[in-house]
Order: structure tokens, then C-alpha cells, then sequence
């Protein structure tokens, strides 16, 4: 019997279709030359990414701006901190608190005004000696030494002595408070009749003009924003300023220690134990 065969097909090759149009492989073609279909991102896609470079340059500007506005007020300071143009030794000791204010005006139910003084020391009222002592505590050195080195990190102009070779400044507080005192020492004069603390000449009308405009200037620079309501009075009879209100300030004791301290320390430098630190 004969053997049957079954016929084998051979696989043909199909060669791709070059573009008739270019002879060598484009962009859009293989290696072999035939035409390639370009890939295209998908549109959605795209716009994503777009958004995205958009937030992170928005993102990135907001950054460097808050960035630069922060280093500012760093550079400007703040009142728990300090600020650029105050004594930078004394900056550390900056302490804020809380405190309500003593001293306000009020009504006895018959329509009689008082002061109510507040507890802790006092520092206006009849004179004394007792209330004399308690202004020397507070301004009893107003400008204090500093030396040749330390004098380079206080942004003002300061003239050496001659006596010492030490430079001199004060910070305003003790400036500010003597001016108080001063005012005080001058009303009580004509208040109780003391003739020897009323002086009318021309050089203290001057320095009673000058302590008023700068404690002016003084208020309006902080303008302090605690409110001060009114509040109605029985004995007065009508609405009345309530003065005793919570304000934020800076603790004066750690500032006095630490003045007293750098005065001393910089008299001790040149072989002195004290010095008055008190101009007119």
C-alpha cells in the first residue's frame, strides 16, 4: 500500500510596508523602516501634569514670600523678643506677662471721687520719704558704662568719656520714668505749697515741656490697644472709664538687675565701684 504524505506549508515572510514618501527610517519608523502609528499622551494626562508644575510653582512662590516676610520681622524683632534698634545685651531678659492696672478713678455711692491706690507700693501721693525712695529704686541709675567692645553692638553713636574711657547709654524706660518722677516732683510742689520744689525759670518749664512731648511721643509709639470701657457708676451717676484693666507688658525687675549689673561690671573693669549715672 502506498504511504500518504501530508503537504507542508511554508510560512511566508511578510515584509512591512514602507512609506513611500521616505526611503530611510524616520521618527515614526522602526528599524526595518516600516511606518510607525506615534504614540500620543492621552489629553487628561497631560492636563494633570500641567496642573501640577502650576500648584508646586504657586506652592514654591508662597514659600520664598512667607520665607522672606519671616526673616523680616525676625530681622525688625517683636516685643517678646526684642526689637532691632533696643540694647541687645538686655534682649535675653525680656520677660512678658499679664498684669492688671492699678490707680483708677471712682465713685463712692454719695458721688465722692477717690483714687483707689491698689495694693504694693506706691508712688504718687502726699511726699515722703518713703515715696521718694520708692522713685530712687526705680531710676536711681538712668545711664549705664559699657565698654570699648560691647559698645560696637549698640546701634547708636556714644562719645567715650574722658574720665574712664567708657562709653555711656541708658535705656529709655529709666529715661521715660525720671520724666514721670520730674512731673510728680513739680505738681506736689505746687499741691502742698513746698516753695523749694516750685522753680519757674526757664531751664525747668523746658524740662517740663520736654518730659510732656516725649511721653507723648512714648504713648503713641506703643499705642497700647487694651480696651478701657465705660462702665456706669451709681455715685457718679453716669458711665465712667474703667481703668483697671488686664494689660501685656514687659517685667521692669529683670531689666533693672540687669542694668545694675552691667554698670557695675563695666566700672570694675577699669578699677571704679560706682558711678551716679544721673544728668539733669
Amino acid at each position: 500500500m502506498a504511504s500518504f504524505k501530508f503537504p507542508t506549508f511554508k510560512s511566508e515572510k511578510y515584509k512591512p510596508i514602507l512609506d513611500k514618501d521616505h526611503d530611510a527610517p524616520s521618527e515614526y519608523s522602526d528599524e526595518s523602516g516600516a511606518t510607525l502609528e506615534p504614540t500620543r499622551t492621552p489629553i487628561v494626562k497631560r492636563r494633570t501634569n500641567y496642573s501640577l508644575y502650576a500648584i508646586t510653582l504657586v506652592l514654591a512662590g508662597l514659600a520664598t514670600f512667607f520665607f522672606a516676610q519671616n526673616f523680616q520681622l525676625r530681622k525688625r524683632g517683636n516685643f517678646q523678643n526684642g526689637f532691632a534698634n533696643e540694647i541687645a545685651f538686655a534682649t535675653p531678659l525680656i520677660q512678658v506677662y499679664k498684669t492688671k492696672f492699678t490707680g483708677g478713678i471712682k465713685f463712692h455711692d454719695n458721688g465722692t471721687m477717690f483714687r483707689d491706690q491698689g495694693p504694693g507700693k506706691q508712688y504718687v501721693g502726699q511726699p515722703s520719704p518713703e515715696l521718694d525712695a520708692h522713685w530712687e529704686e526705680l531710676v536711681h541709675t538712668r545711664y549705664l558704662a559699657f565698654t570699648a567692645s560691647q559698645k560696637n553692638k549698640i546701634q547708636v553713636e556714644m562719645d567715650q568719656s574722658d574720665e574712664d574711657a567708657l562709653y555711656r547709654a541708658g535705656p529709655d524706660v529709666f529715661h521715660s520714668l525720671h520724666c514721670v518722677n520730674k512731673l510728680r516732683q513739680t505738681l506736689d510742689g505746687y499741691m502742698y505749697n513746698l516753695t523749694e520744689q516750685v522753680d519757674e525759670s526757664v531751664q525747668n518749664v523746658m524740662h517740663l515741656e520736654h518730659c510732656l512731648d516725649f511721653l507723648r511721643q512714648l504713648i503713641q509709639c506703643g499705642s497700647d490697644l487694651t480696651p478701657i470701657p465705660l462702665v456706669f457708676s451709681k455715685g457718679a451717676g453716669f458711665a465712667v472709664p474703667d481703668f483697671e484693666q488686664v494689660h501685656t507688658c514687659r517685667a521692669f525687675e529683670p531689666i533693672r538687675e540687669w542694668a545694675d549689673k552691667q554698670n557695675l561690671e563695666a566700672l570694675r573693669s577699669v578699677g571704679k565701684e560706682e558711678y551716679e549715672g544721673r544728668v539733669p
